[in-house]
């Protein structure tokens, strides 16, 4: 079956996130789904961007200040904690409080795309070549559970402790040294 990702973003960030994520997939076999024509009556719009994400096994959310002024993104990803757990994927375009797009958002890691884009975008890619599926693992919250980065989702700091690993190790349970936050970290590649 062929991958399908809905791209949450704001409007604002279009040509960046076109750029660096929505051609980057679609280069790699893996086809988007986003919504660029906001001129539509609210109704069309609505429908237009259900129909989406019921159709997208995956969720993306771009993070960055546009997006957490969004009520449409805030919207998306309250959907997507509800109806896509274990298959959301951010990424933090911009340095900025994801917790301000989504409670839930400052409990979990993402692909940080202000460091080493190549990195990051094969952190990306590796989503997809592996289809992980982790389960929760001790967390209070199993909604969104996914770290890509070894930088703990709150606060950036990578000095942590390592609570638990599952699975010969493809699953670690950590906790932040600096702000005790507790992710989940699946270790594919070097840490960055």
């Amino acid at each position: 079956m062929a991958k399908k990702v809905f791209i949450s973003h704001s409007s604002k960030d279009h040509k960046v996130v076109k750029e660096q994520i929505i051609d980057f997939l679609e280069n790699h076999n893996i086809s988007t789904w986003h919504y660029i024509n906001e001129s539509q009556v609210a109704d069309d719009f609505d429908k237009k961007i259900r129909t989406g994400l019921q159709n997208c096994e995956w969720f993306l959310v771009a993070i960055s200040q546009n997006a957490i002024d969004s009520d449409w993104v805030k919207a998306e990803v309250d959907w997507a904690t509800e109806n896509r757990k274990g298959k959301i994927i951010p990424i933090l375009l911009e340095k900025c409080q994801p917790r301000d797009l989504h409670l839930k958002m400052g409990t979990v890691s993402y692909i940080n795309f202000m460091q080493n884009i190549n990195k990051s975008k094969e952190s990306l890619l590796d989503i997809f070549n592996h289809e992980a599926t982790v389960h929760n693992g001790g967390l209070s919250d199993s909604s969104i559970h996914f770290s890509w980065s070894g930088a703990c989702p709150a606060c950036g700091a990578e000095n942590f402790s390592v609570l638990t690993t599952q699975e010969a190790g493809v699953v670690e349970i950590r906790q932040c040294s600096t702000c005790s936050t507790r992710f989940q970290f699946l270790p594919y590649g070097d840490l960055y």
